[in-house]
């Protein structure tokens, strides 16, 4: 999928907490994530797809991979991102409640390699034809509670107004980059003086 949208850069420094979630996963193969089941009585998964394409098209940190465990760099393009479907509806429910508990321990342990794919997992059970979870598996690297709530809501936009067109006005990327310039500030160096007194 191409985007329209022109960011400063393509490549930007990680942040102290994300050089610490690298340390782990790189020395003891550990991630921190948040795993969420969403129960929804009906679901136009093709449309949510598409809600989901746009998310991330508009928050650029999604679509980004490690360079060099350094640093972020955002991919050329956004890959059109799939959520797979199981069908339960002929399952027990002693089978269902089985399935959903493997599918959230193949989450426990699935750690997003900072390249391929993206740092949000998807996926969803049809339960029956009003009960379908889904179950979203984020990766801390990238996302923390305030961006998984943004996320949720923009997918939530998008959906409910498939008409839109994805436009990033504020992301991740653009904190980091005032996120630098913050030393330079009189603000800053007068807080740091007062500390340092």
């Amino acid at each position: 999928m191409e985007t329209n949208i022109k960011f400063l850069s393509s490549e930007y420094p990680l942040t102290e907490l994300q050089r610490s979630y690298v340390i782990g996963r790189n020395e003891e193969e550990i991630a921190t994530k948040v795993i969420y089941e969403l129960k929804v009585s009906s679901a136009d998964i093709v449309l949510i797809e598409k809600a989901v394409d746009k998310t991330i098209i508009s928050q650029p940190a999604i679509n980004s991979r490690m360079s060099a465990g350094i640093c972020l760099r955002i991919k050329d393009r956004t890959e059109h991102y799939h959520i797979r479907m199981t069908d339960m509806t002929d399952a027990s429910e002693k089978e269902q409640k089985e399935f959903l508990d493997r599918e959230f321990e193949k989450c426990k342990f699935r750690i997003w390699n900072g390249i391929d794919g993206y740092p949000v997992h998807i996926s969803a059970v049809k339960l029956s034809d009003c009960d379908i979870r889904f179950i979203l598996d984020f990766d801390m690297l990238i996302f923390d509670g305030m961006s998984i709530k943004l996320f949720v809501d923009k997918v939530q936009y998008f959906y409910e107004n498939p008409e839109e067109e994805p436009v990033c006005d504020y992301s991740f990327f653009s904190y980091c980059l005032e996120r630098e310039k913050l030393p330079e500030t009189k603000k800053y160096k007068k807080a740091r003086d007062f500390w340092l007194d």
